[in-house]
């Protein structure tokens, strides 16, 4: 695919489990992507956060990588997320994707052990010239342990030519900060689904969504009230979804990315529900009160 403009909703895809052994269930991930496509969403991005990629060998994330590709054949971007613990990890993943046809990558600093600022720096401008792909760079200092300054983005715009941001902090003066540091060259995406629409209004390229895999429909409504000046609408349809966003990160009892596939379930009727260890399916109970949130604010079956 040559490459384009990223900008828009871009759905950070989940990976389908099979009930039983756990297996990855392609045939149910390619129906995903033909659904979030018809759907009118800009981009995927499988094995993310959201894709439990910390879930899955090298190897599954290759096949899952390929799958997504192949199924969207063209009709949208799909930048494959390339997080791993080393740089050689890295290169080896996103040049598959570019191999495999990706519009680009997304990469978060390597996790677990802190990092210098020189490391950080090295890490991302090491993958940037072994590709030749855009090179999205992710901001999650509550998983990785690491926060990519707005500093280090105008070091890596002007050396490696880095011209996307993920911006995941919760930090509302990062996604500024990036694009005033930048002279806003570098386009910024909001991953964080409370600050979607002040991100919007504020300048963002789109949004990295991963709750979008549930109620796509939700923000591209959305983002279309923003793009004709409805702001009134945009507000309105941002509230009412904050709700879910506020459940889904009650990370005490369980597990955000479960409680994406019970969303699916319970709109559509599609059986995504399965968990690879150590994540669980939400209970019956938790799966209750959320469905009557989903009808609380319009998002039910059907809605």
């Amino acid at each position: 695919m040559a490459q384009t403009e990223f900008q828009g909703l871009f759905v950070p895809t989940i990976t389908v489990f099979k009930e039983g052994d756990q297996s990855i269930d392609h045939a149910a991930i390619q129906e995903h992507v033909d659904h979030l496509i018809a759907t009118g969403v800009d981009g995927l991005i499988p094995n993310g956060s959201t894709g439990d990629f910390h879930l899955l060998t090298l190897e599954e994330r290759q096949k899952v990588a390929e799958s997504v590709i192949a199924r969207a054949a063209g009709r949208v971007p799909v930048i494959v997320g390339a997080t791993c613990l080393s740089t050689a990890e890295v290169i080896r993943v996103s040049l598959h994707a570019q191999e495999r046809g990706a519009a680009g990558v997304m990469v978060a600093p390597a996790f677990y052990l802190p990092m210098s600022r020189a490391e950080i720096l090295a890490h991302f401008q090491s993958v940037a010239r072994a590709i030749k792909i855009p090179l999205v760079v992710y901001n999650n200092p509550l998983c990785t342990g690491q926060h990519v300054s707005a500093e280090m983005i105008a070091v890596l715009e002007k050396s490696v030519g880095v011209r996307y941001v993920k911006e995941s902090s919760g930090v509302f003066d990062n996604f500024q900060q990036i694009l005033v540091s930048t002279g806003q060259r570098v386009k910024v995406f909001m991953g964080e689904e409370a600050l979607s629409l002040e991100a919007l209004l504020m300048g963002a390229a789109g949004l990295i969504m991963g709750l979008a895999n549930a109620i796509p429909d939700r923000f591209v409504e959305m983002l279309k009230a923003v793009q004709r000046g409805d702001i009134a609408q945009a507000r309105l349809l941002h509230y009412q979804t904050l709700p879910l966003y506020y459940l889904a990160n009650e990370g005490a009892t369980h597990n955000y990315n479960s409680v994406i596939k019970s969303v699916i379930k319970l709109r559509r009727g599609k059986g995504v529900t399965s968990s690879r260890a150590p994540s669980l399916p939400l209970t019956d109970p938790q799966e209750g009160k959320l469905a009557e949130l989903l009808d609380r604010i319009g998002l039910g079956q059907g809605g």
